[in-house]
């Protein structure tokens, strides 16, 4: 993969904890508001589902795991539709669907002309604090220990709540599918 990588730190890999809904070591991946949870093929914004087709999933995929540096179309066609020759209409169709899930920060991925594509982690950056001085939320430096440590654990705390949530979903799913009625 070609390199573009000035803020691949705004793209975070989670360990997930070991009580967690995935308890084989299953990864979240984390950027500005949206968590993609690989195994369970599922995209959450602010901890809600996210509507998106397996291919628009596969290629979300494919440009986190580049953590900000360009992913050719090539690299794309052979990630995403393995053993299958796809014209570039499809991949426009499916990036435009990717686009359409990702809402109001669908500029975080660019096109780059004659190269490919790529999420641009320091846009997520950007957008996130200015939602947040918006929203009157600016961020403020910790003066002491346990104002940094309450911190700390609200944002476990609702890191866990979100889990939490997430594995009710899919709890709910694999009964509905067990074909049980959902209670």
């Amino acid at each position: 993969m070609n390199s573009h990588n000035g803020g691949a730190e705004q793209i975070a890999l989670v360990p997930e904890h070991r009580n967690g809904p995935f308890g084989d070591g299953a990864k979240l991946l984390r950027f500005g508001r949206f968590c993609v949870v690989p195994e369970a093929r599922q995209l959450l914004s602010d901890g809600r589902p996210v509507r998106l087709g397996g291919r628009a999933f596969d290629l979300l995929l494919v440009l986190l795991r580049a953590r900000g540096s360009i992913v050719t179309k090539d690299e794309i066609f052979c990630s995403v539709w393995p053993s299958l020759s796809v014209d570039e209409a499809n991949l426009r169709f499916q990036m435009a669907a990717l686009r359409r899930a990702l809402g109001e920060d669908r500029d975080v991925i660019k096109t780059v002309p004659g190269r490919g594509y790529l999420i641009a982690t320091e846009l997520i950056a950007v957008l996130e604090a200015g939602k947040k001085r918006l929203a009157g939320e600016t961020a403020r430096a910790a003066t002491t220990d346990e104002v940094q440590l309450l911190r700390r654990e609200t944002r476990e705390l609702k890191e866990v709540v979100a889990e939490q949530a997430l594995e009710l979903r899919l709890l709910k799913k694999s009964m509905i599918a067990d074909g049980r009625d959902e209670e």
